[in-house]
């Protein structure tokens, strides 16, 4: 005589258990599917503004730098079109020149490496690039130094090019 316990320990009641089983298991990772999916729109809009904010520092960062010290200093000489090297009568030397020059390719990589857009290289950085490409002495300087490694502040090229056609 079975117990009434040792009846449900038959095969058709285990069969049903795991079916039960099965069942919950599969409504359960579609609500889970359902509920990492209608998240999908969230992350994006959040990595979306996480990337506008790292290149608004990356502006501010870049732009704070031609603001000050040698980088203004070269600039504001650009501007009034005075010398830049010493040796033409200029307050500056090569490798202040080469920092200078140096900013400016690290704002032309940032564009390039979609960093930063072309509405922000232009509206943050279009004036210093396109005076300094247009300089008379950086380019005889660009010259002299190209003929050593022609790659020596390419992206400053590229750049100017991209702004002058937008």
């Amino acid at each position: 005589m079975k117990t009434d316990l040792s009846k449900y320990l038959e095969w058709k009641y285990f069969d049903r258990i795991l079916k039960i089983i099965e069942v919950s298991a599969v409504l359960l990772a579609s609500i889970f599917t359902y509920l990492t999916v209608k998240q999908i729109p969230v992350q994006i809009k959040e990595w979306q503004n996480s990337q506008d904010s790292r290149a608004m520092s990356l502006l501010l960062k870049m732009d704070d730098k031609l603001q000050q010290g040698i980088d203004y200093k070269i600039s504001l000489a650009i501007n009034k079109n005075n010398p830049l090297l010493i040796k033409n009568h200029g307050k500056f030397t090569e490798d202040d020149l080469d920092v200078y020059l140096g900013d400016l390719s690290s704002v032309s990589d940032m564009y390039q490496k979609k960093l930063i857009s072309m509405d922000d290289l232009y509206k943050w950085f279009s004036d210093y690039i396109i005076k300094s490409y247009e300089n008379k002495e950086i380019q005889e300087y660009l010259g002299k130094i190209r003929t050593e490694d022609e790659s020596y502040f390419k992206d400053i090229d590229t750049a100017y090019k991209d702004i002058k056609k937008y």
